[in-house]
This record gives C-alpha cells, sequence and structure tokens, in this order.
C-alpha cells in the first residue's frame, strides 16, 4: 500500500472525518456547482467510504464486493504504477465510478444500494451533473436510516445551492434530527440553517441560530473553538450590518 494509501486510510478515522465534515460543510456563499461540490462531496465520499469500511467489515459478501467496483475507482491513485486504472484527469476518475455504479445497481438491495447510488451521486456531482441528484437521495431516504444523513445533506445543499430556501430549511431540519449519530452535527446544521433565513431576510430567526452556536464556544479558549465558530461570527457581522444597529443589538 502507499503512502498516499496510508494517508487516506488514516483520514477515514472518526476524528478525522469529523474535520473533513467541517471544512466541507462549512462553505460561504458560492456558486451552486462550488457548494454542492464542496459540501456533497466531502461529505458524500469521506462519510460514505468510512461507513462502506465499516459495512465491508460487517458483511464481506457479493454485494459489499459490488459496492467495492464502483469506489475502486476514486481510490485510484494517478501515480500509484500498482492500480489498475489509468487515469489522465481527475474527472475521468469520476467517469468510471459512474460507468461501474450503473452496471452494478440494477442488481443491488438494501445497504449495498444505498451506498451506491451514494457513490454515483458524488460522481455525478463532480462531474457537473448536479440537477440528477435529487432523485438519487431520495431513493436513499427509502433505506436503512444510517444513511439519510447523507442524503438528507445532500438536498439541504443543493437546494440552498439553487436559492430554493424553503425546502433547503426542512431538509436542514431534518438533517438535525442526526444529531445522536454525530453530536458536533447541531452547529454546522444552526450555521446552514441561519444562512437560508439570512437569504430569506429573516435576520432576527437568523442571528438566534447563530448566537446559539457562538453561546456553546464564547467561555473557551480561541485554540478550543472550532472552524465553524468563525464562520458563525462572520455570519454574525453580515446580519448586522444589513439590520438596523437596535435589531442587531437585540439579537446578541
Amino acid at each position: 500500500m502507499t503512502k498516499r494509501k496510508d494517508e487516506r486510510k488514516e483520514l477515514l478515522k472518526t476524528d478525522e472525518f469529523k474535520a473533513a465534515l467541517e471544512s466541507g460543510i462549512s462553505q460561504t456563499k458560492e456558486s451552486p456547482r462550488v457548494v454542492i461540490g464542496g459540501t456533497i462531496a466531502a461529505f458524500a465520499v469521506l462519510g460514505l467510504v468510512f461507513f462502506f469500511m465499516s459495512y465491508r467489515q460487517q458483511a464481506a459478501n457479493a454485494a459489499a464486493g459490488e459496492v467495492y467496483q464502483i469506489e475502486a475507482p476514486l481510490n485510484a491513485q494517478l501515480d500509484d504504477e500498482r492500480d489498475k486504472f489509468d487515469f489522465s484527469s481527475g474527472a475521468q476518475k469520476f467517469e468510471q465510478a459512474l460507468v461501474e455504479a450503473d452496471k452494478k445497481i440494477p442488481s443491488l438491495s438494501g445497504v449495498a444500494l444505498q451506498q451506491a447510488l451514494l457513490l454515483k451521486a458524488n460522481c455525478l456531482v463532480a462531474l457537473g451533473r448536479q440537477n440528477e441528484v435529487v432523485d438519487i437521495y431520495q431513493k436513499v431516504l427509502k433505506g436503512d436510516s444510517r444513511y439519510h444523513v447523507f442524503a438528507n445533506k445532500g438536498l439541504a445543499d443543493y437546494y440552498f445551492a439553487n436559492k430554493e430556501y424553503d425546502q433547503a430549511l426542512s431538509y436542514y431540519e431534518k438533517l438535525a434530527k442526526a444529531g445522536s449519530a454525530f453530536p458536533k452535527l447541531e452547529d454546522f446544521v444552526n450555521y446552514h440553517r441561519a444562512r437560508c433565513l439570512q437569504a430569506k431576510n429573516d435576520l432576527t430567526q437568523a442571528r438566534s441560530l447563530a448566537n446559539a452556536v457562538i453561546d456553546r464556544y464564547k467561555d473557551k479558549e480561541v485554540a478550543e473553538r472550532p472552524p465553524i465558530y468563525r464562520k458563525v461570527e462572520t455570519l454574525l457581522n453580515e446580519l448586522d450590518e444589513a439590520a438596523p444597529a437596535s435589531d442587531a443589538g437585540a439579537g446578541a
């Protein structure tokens, strides 16, 4: 196994996974492609592979092997001669994985199907085909609840990027219910819900959600505050600039 693959394996440990989630979820206002690509891709790929590795340990069967064939191109390294894949560009990885997904998905069911669908959604996003992911995420939501967090996050980000803020809010609120599996997810969800409310010009509610994150960490040392804290501070500054001084002070 190459050094890069060792590093990738380390990245999939729980703490590193959360750090990668944080980086992906804390995007600022960007174009739909950047937002979806940055958040869904980081969330879906890293998160999915994390759970997929766990699943493979518990169910080393034919279905898991089929899903692994979809994931395999994504694990391949451009400079690793021992990999059977030969890519001249990163996009070709996703194209190959998408081909594999379309071949495997019709024969899959259960958890393996959800994993394959999430991998397919990530490939579509990476290839700029975001409009095709909604139906895929909806199918994921019909299966095992362990994977709903990824589908809800993907749908929330999709609708936010397309400025459909009511839809985005509904999925961010569903995502909030995953707090038992991802304890720190509440901060990220509150941040994104606040972003949606900001876009809807509901500044009071947006500030309330942002302050909930600030209040959680304001008594901690700066070094102990997560990166999301700085994002929320920036958001609060934007809210204060957009509102009359009296209104801004009311929500502090």
